[in-house]
């Protein structure tokens, strides 16, 4: 027993990091995901099914089949994150269009603006039904309507209040 030398185990500052930030992806990673994510079958199935393990399931072994060895819950994890930024994009861009559009935008009268929030509406929703994934755009815009709406109402409330 003199011989042995008791080593203690210490933990490589990635195995930390990765526990704390999630482990990271490659981009060949990502792009595969969503490679697979993207077949119609599976858009349809997300967007229409809340309990969707089995589609995460065949995700993480068709990534086996491509090299990359992820879970299920990785899987998963990476996708929600990914909707989420994208969103997040989606709408900070949408909400720079408005400002820049804010001047047209009050030149519309109320019946105008409703004309066209009925064309758009209307376009929104046939390109919704030949692509799934602009119903996510669509949803986006709505939310990004809803908010302009009521941060131009909260100005103007203040601006008449003051």
């Amino acid at each position: 027993m003199a011989g042995l030398m008791w080593m203690p185990v210490v933990q490589s500052a990635t195995a930390t990091s990765n526990r704390r930030a999630g482990i990271q992806w490659s981009r060949q990673e990502t792009r595969t995901l969503l490679s697979i994510l993207g077949e119609a079958e599976y858009i349809q199935r997300l967007q229409t099914v809340h309990h969707n393990a089995d589609v995460y399931q065949t995700a993480s072994k068709r990534m086996q089949q491509e090299g990359f060895r992820r879970t299920e819950r990785q899987c998963r994890s990476k996708f929600k994150v990914l909707k989420a930024l994208y969103l997040k994009a989606y709408v900070a861009h949408a909400t720079t269009e408005l400002a820049e559009n804010r001047r047209l935008a009050r030149e519309l009268s109320k019946r105008e603006e409703e004309k066209l929030d009925r064309l758009i509406a209307i376009g929104e929703e046939a390109s919704a039904q030949q692509d799934p994934a602009n119903e996510l755009r669509r949803d986006a815009v709505v939310a990004v309507r809803r908010s302009a709406t009521a941060v131009e109402e909260a100005t103007e409330k203040e601006w008449m209040d003051h």
